[in-house]
């Protein structure tokens, strides 16, 4: 998985933003639901929304931000080095049945997406997917 500085991460938001509302012209007012703030809070802390501004968005632009932005982190994920590639084909190798979340998440980092249901939970990454148990361990993974 890609290690994304701060700066990185403000320039690709501020960015998709203005690209954002240079295409998408006058906003329209919309009430907030609990799917595009999902999104968004996996990409970026709630705790920063108002000092970037995120808070004021509808949420169709919310929606749209999220997409640029995962887009964005998935382009520069494909675009890595072939060195980097190496190294994350060799921590998903390390994968064992059984690992602790807290395992997996020192070996990987942290998921991009994560989806829950009642018997499993799952989790993304841009280089495959973790599948966890009810109890929290490996259950199996897929690398892509």
């Amino acid at each position: 998985m890609m290690h994304i500085s701060g700066l990185r991460m403000f320039t690709a938001l501020s960015f998709g933003l203005a690209v954002y509302v240079a295409s998408a012209g006058a906003p329209t007012a919309s009430k907030s639901t609990y799917a595009a703030d999902t999104q968004l809070d996996q990409l970026i802390p709630r705790e920063k929304w108002a000092g970037s501004g995120l808070d004021k968005l509808t949420v169709s632009e919310q929606q749209a931000l999220a997409g640029q932005i995962a887009a964005l982190l998935g382009t520069a994920q494909s675009a890595g080095n072939g060195a980097y590639a190496g190294k994350a084909r060799s921590q998903w190798r390390q994968l064992q049945r059984r690992m602790s979340k807290d395992d997996v998440r020192k070996l990987l980092g942290e998921p991009s997406r994560v989806s829950v249901s009642r018997f499993y939970e799952a989790w993304e990454y841009f280089g495959g997917t973790v599948v966890f148990d009810g109890k929290g361990h490996v259950d199996s993974w897929n690398e892509t």
